[in-house]
C-alpha cells in the first residue's frame, strides 16, 4: 500500500528501505482494518485499454457492470483472487485459471467458517459471470465518466485515484444523457440504412451553455462501450463550423451583417508558388452577396475574402482565447475549417456566442469532497470577455438565419415555430460531417465520420444535423430567446448594395446593426432620403 500511495516502482534498495520505514510508521498510527481498506481501494486489478483499473469499487463495474454492494459471493471471490495477478488470472483470456483461483478463495472462506458447505457448493457451480470487456467498464455512461476522470487528474493530480474515498459531484443530466445516447445509436443506424453506408461512427457533447457545464457525452455509436472516446479524443477538421468565428472576428473589426462581399473566382498563391482556388460547395459564383447571406448559405469564397481582409492572425488569436491550446497555422485554409478539433472543443468555441461574448471553460466537475465531507476541490472559474455583447448577438442572430434560410433549413420544418441557432460543417472530400447548435438551454455539438478517415459521403446537413434533430426530438426544444443588447437596433438594408435604405424599399432586408455603424439612410434608388419634400413636411 505504501508503494502504491507514496512511492514509484523503481527497483532499488533505497526505495525498499523507505518503503519499510513508512510501513512501520503506518502500522503504528493505523489499525490493520484501516490499512486493508485503503489497500483494497487502491490495488491494481486489471487494465481497460490504456487505463488501469484500481480498487475493488471500480473493478466491480469493470468485470460485472454493477456496484460492489450488489455482487454475489462468488463474484467477490473472483476480485479477491485477481489481486495476486490480474493479467495471469484475466477471466476473459484465461477463464479456467480465473475459475480455479476463485474457487480457491471460496474454499478458504468455507474452511474459515464464513460460508456453509451448501453455500460453497452453490457458489462454485456458478459461471464467472463477467460482462463483455469494456461494455460497462466504469458506469453506464463511460463517455461522460472519461471526461470526469480527465478533469479529476487535471484538478487534483495523480495522488487521488479512482476509488480513494472521494465523493465527486458532477453536472451529468441523466435525461440529457439518455436522449443523446438514443439519438446517436438510432440515427446512425438509420443513416447507414438510408444511404447504404457501413461502420459509421459518431460523437455528441451536450452542455448547459449558461453554466458552462457539460451535461452529456457520447463517445461512439455504442454509448455503453468504454473504449476510444471520440467526443474527447478524436480531433477532426471542423469544416464550415469555423465560419461563425470568422464572421464574429470580422464584426468585431468593423464589418456589419449588411456589408457587401465579393463572390467571384479567387486565386491565392503560396510562397512556394502553389495556388489555392477556393470554391463554393455548389460550384457557383454570385457576384456579390451581403455578409449575413454568405454565412447563412455557407459560401466559401466570400468567407475567404472576408477572412483575408480582416487577417488570419486575428482569427488565430480569437481561437486561442476561446480555449484552443494546440498550435494553429495561420494559413488561408483555416478560414474554411482545416483546424482539427474534438466535439468537446467545438462545443467550447460556440459557448461565448450564446453568453453575450463571455468565455467560461466547460466543465463536468462541480465539487469534490473527501470521505468526511471536507471540500477537496470546488469549481471557481473566472469568465473573460472575448466578443462585445453587440457582436455576439449579431453573430448568433446570423446563426438563426442558417436555420431559417440556410444550410440548416431541415430544422425549420422539423421544429416549426421554434427558434434554433446553429451551423453545419463538412470537411474536405466529405470525410467529416459536423453540426453544432443551440436552443435556449443547451448547446450540442455532433460529429459523424469514419475512424479510418475515409469519406462518409455526407454533408453536415445530411449527417450530423440528423443526430442533432434526433436529440431535440427526444429532449424537446426550448425556443432560443434573442435579447437585443443596448447599442443594437434594427434597420433596412439594400440587398444589392448593403446601404441603409428607407423602410418599404423593394429588394431590401431588415437586419440588426450596431448603432455606431449605422449611417444615414438613403432612398430606394440610392439618393439621399431627405428630399425637399421630407425637409419641408417630414
Amino acid at each position: 500500500m505504501v508503494k502504491n500511495f507514496f512511492l514509484t516502482r523503481q527497483r532499488s534498495l533505497w526505495r525498499k528501505f523507505n518503503e519499510a520505514y513508512m510501513a512501520v510508521l503506518l502500522e503504528h498510527r493505523y489499525s490493520k482494518d484501516e490499512i486493508l481498506e485503503s489497500y483494497l481501494n487502491e490495488v491494481y486489478l486489471g487494465q481497460n485499454y490504456a487505463r488501469g483499473v484500481y480498487g475493488f469499487g471500480l473493478a466491480s463495474y469493470f468485470y460485472f457492470g454493477r456496484p460492489l454492494s450488489e455482487l454475489e459471493v462468488q463474484q467477490i471471490a473472483l476480485l479477491v483472487g485477481l489481486v495476486k495477478g490480474p493479467s495471469y488470472y484475466d477471466p476473459w483470456r484465461n477463464p479456467k485459471r480465473a475459475i480455479h483461483r476463485r474457487d480457491l478463495v471460496l474454499r478458504l472462506l468455507t474452511e474459515q467458517g464464513d460460508l456453509t458447505p451448501a453455500q460453497y457448493k452453490a457458489a462454485v457451480a456458478k459461471p464467472l459471470g463477467v460482462i463483455e470487456r469494456g461494455k460497462m467498464a466504469f458506469s453506464k455512461t463511460p463517455g461522460f465518466i472519461d471526461l470526469v476522470k480527465d478533469e479529476l487528474y487535471k484538478s487534483l493530480g495523480d495522488r487521488f485515484k479512482d476509488s480513494s474515498g472521494l465523493r465527486v459531484f458532477t453536472s451529468l443530466d441523466p435525461i440529457a444523457q439518455h436522449s443523446a445516447e438514443q439519438a446517436v445509436s438510432s440515427k446512425i443506424k438509420a443513416l447507414e440504412k438510408a444511404r447504404g453506408l457501413k461502420n459509421l461512427q459518431a460523437a455528441m457533447v451536450v452542455s448547459d451553455w449558461r453554466r458552462a457545464e457539460v451535461t452529456a457525452v457520447v463517445g461512439g455509436r455504442d454509448p455503453h462501450y468504454a473504449g476510444f472516446n471520440r467526443a474527447l479524443d478524436a480531433r477532426r477538421p471542423i469544416g464550415s463550423l469555423i465560419k461563425p468565428l470568422v464572421y464574429a472576428t470580422a464584426l468585431e473589426n468593423g464589418y456589419r451583417l449588411s456589408s457587401p462581399l465579393q463572390d467571384e473566382p479567387l486565386v491565392l498563391k503560396s510562397s512556394s508558388g502553389g495556388e489555392w482556388r477556393p470554391r463554393n460547395y455548389d460550384r457557383k459564383f454570385r457576384g456579390q452577396v451581403l455578409l449575413y447571406e454568405a454565412l447563412a448559405k455557407s459560401l466559401n469564397v466570400p468567407t475567404v475574402r472576408l477572412g483575408m481582409a480582416v487577417g488570419v492572425n486575428k482569427l488565430v488569436d480569437v481561437l486561442h482565447q476561446l480555449g484552443v491550446e494546440h498550435s494553429i497555422n495561420p494559413y488561408p485554409s483555416l478560414l474554411l475549417g482545416s483546424l482539427p478539433l474534438s466535439p468537446l472543443e467545438m462545443n467550447q468555441l460556440y459557448q461565448p456566442l450564446l453568453t453575450g461574448g463571455l468565455y467560461q471553460p466547460l466543465s463536468a466537475l462541480r465539487e469534490v469532497t473527501d470521505r468526511k465531507g471536507n471540500v477537496v476541490w470546488q469549481r471557481h472559474d473566472i469568465t473573460k470577455r472575448i466578443f462585445s455583447p453587440q457582436v455576439s448577438f449579431l453573430d448568433l442572430y446570423n446563426m438563426t438565419e442558417v436555420i431559417k434560410e440556410g444550410t440548416g433549413r431541415y430544422l425549420k420544418w422539423r421544429f416549426p415555430g421554434k427558434r434554433l441557432a446553429g451551423k453545419t460543417g463538412t470537411s474536405d472530400k466529405l470525410r467529416d460531417s459536423w453540426f453544432a447548435g443551440a436552443d435556449n438551454r443547451e448547446l450540442v455539438s455532433v460529429w459523424v465520420g469514419h475512424d479510418d478517415n475515409k469519406s462518409v459521403k455526407l454533408t453536415g446537413a445530411a449527417g450530423a444535423l440528423r443526430l442533432f434533430a434526433g436529440y431535440f426530438k427526444l429532449r424537446g426544444v426550448s425556443s432560443l430567446e434573442l435579447n437585443v443588447p443596448q447599442g443594437v437596433e434594427w434597420a433596412q438594408f439594400s440587398k444589392v448594395t448593403g446601404a441603409h435604405v428607407a423602410a418599404g424599399c423593394s429588394d431590401s432586408v431588415r437586419l440588426p446593426v450596431r448603432s455606431s455603424k449605422l449611417e444615414p439612410e438613403v432612398s430606394c434608388d440610392g439618393s439621399s432620403a431627405r428630399s425637399w419634400w421630407n425637409k419641408l413636411f417630414g
